[in-house]
């Protein structure tokens, strides 16, 4: 049941007092229609007709003034109807307007409300893209903080690691030349090996140095190549004239095994000796005396490959994937000498030449075996070959020369 609303209360008020006033008027009509019936009915004698005609028009005097009087209550009666039906129409009106101002101001309110939650979001989007950015500031600054921090860490390190072996020939040099010349050495048998000392050192010298310029040129993207069509026979040849009298000082048998055609490819043909040579170097360096090295070049669906294999001491498998990181060496401290950066140089040439080079060993003491893959001529001819353009990223050799020297 709905509630009554104030509209309602209005009218039926109204209607109670028109009622009102009409129960009123027809109970007045009644009653003096009543008396005056009582009084006529009264006095009804023949010998008094005179008179009663009297009274009778004396009663319909009184009737009709009655009804008169009732007619003017009902008309009163409509004209207050009239009257509270305007005050009424007058009211909703007001009520109306206010009602219409009432919402007005409730929509400017919360038109109001709605812009200052709309800024409020807004302010807060901006707080949050400020403190996110803040934040982002903040981690770059610590990153860049960090990388500092590691930047100059490794300078120490890397300076340190640099003059203890450059400093380790350089003392043998020296300390075998102030011998010779304090005339100690009498015996021509003494002063050739002192000789020997000081030319064997001095070329580890000059080989740790030249592994030092060629790794700042790499990080200088300074390091270009001379490129030509080579015969990669020609190449090992080379490399293998460099290294037969340490074989044959340490009594290593050597196997070569090369094709009798041409294997031509693209490339530089003093920077792929460094390559073989160091590959074999580093072979005699870690095959014991009486041990074996192979050398073989073969050509495989359209690249050349140089195989270098030895039955050294091998390379345990956890140190596999870590052969060509700087400053990395094996478990084997056999002849263990310079800043381990030639394999690292040896993989950015091979690199450049756009080659690749993998590493295989059983394990310890099993041997290991270097495969150099190049495109031959034709391959490297078509290919579009910048060989300026690849250089070694100075971030990831950093970070190489940290997770090596502090292993």
């Amino acid at each position: 049941m709905q509630p009554e609303s104030m509209d309602d209360s209005i009218v039926r008020f109204s209607h109670h007092r028109v009622a009102y006033w009409l129960v009123l008027a027809v109970a007045l009509l009644l009653v003096i229609g009543t008396f005056t019936l009582q009084w006529i009915g009264r006095y009804r004698d023949p010998e008094t007709s005179v008179e009663r005609s009297e009274q009778i028009r004396v009663a319909q005097v009184v009737v009709a003034s009655s009804s008169a009087l009732a007619i003017l209550s009902v008309l009163i009666a409509g004209l207050q109807l009239r009257a509270e039906a305007g005050q009424r129409r007058q009211a909703e009106l007001q009520l109306q307007d206010a009602l219409a101002s009432v919402e007005q101001q409730v929509a400017e309110r919360t038109d109001a409300l709605s812009r200052a939650m709309a800024k409020l979001e807004v302010s807060e989007q901006q707080l949050h893209l400020a403190l996110d950015d803040r934040a982002a500031a903040l981690a770059r600054a610590e990153d860049a903080r960090r990388v500092a921090e590691e930047a100059s860490e490794l300078k120490d390190e890397f300076l340190a690691t640099a003059s203890h072996e450059l400093r380790t020939p350089l003392n043998a040099i020296v300390g075998w030349a102030h011998v010779l010349r304090s005339g100690a050495l009498v015996d021509d048998a003494q002063r050739l090996h002192a000789v020997s000392a000081i030319d064997r050192n001095a070329k580890i010298q000059t080989r740790l140095i030249e592994d030092l310029l060629d790794v700042s040129h790499m990080i200088q993207g300074r390091l270009s190549l001379t490129v030509a069509p080579i015969d990669v026979r020609s190449v090992v040849d080379a490399a293998i004239d460099t290294i037969r009298p340490a074989t044959a000082a340490r009594q290593t048998a050597l196997q070569i095994s090369l094709p009798k055609e041409e294997v031509t490819v693209l490339g530089d043909s003093h920077r792929l000796q460094q390559v073989v040579g160091n590959l074999l170097a580093n072979a005699v360096k870690y095959t014991p005396s009486g041990g074996a090295i192979a050398v073989m070049v073969r050509m495989v669906r359209g690249r050349a490959e140089i195989v270098v294999t030895d039955t050294g001491d091998g390379i345990a498998p956890a140190f596999l994937g870590h052969v060509f990181e700087p400053f990395r060496q094996g478990a084997s401290s056999t002849m263990r000498t310079g800043m381990g950066l030639g394999l690292a140089i040896v993989e950015r040439l091979v690199e450049l030449h756009g080659g690749s080079i993998t590493v295989n060993s059983a394990g310890v003491g099993k041997g290991t075996e270097f495969v150099v893959s190049l495109p031959l001529t034709a391959a490297a001819v078509t290919a579009s070959c910048d060989c300026t353009a690849a250089t070694l990223d100075p971030a990831s050799l950093l970070r190489e020369i940290s997770s090596a020297v502090r292993a």
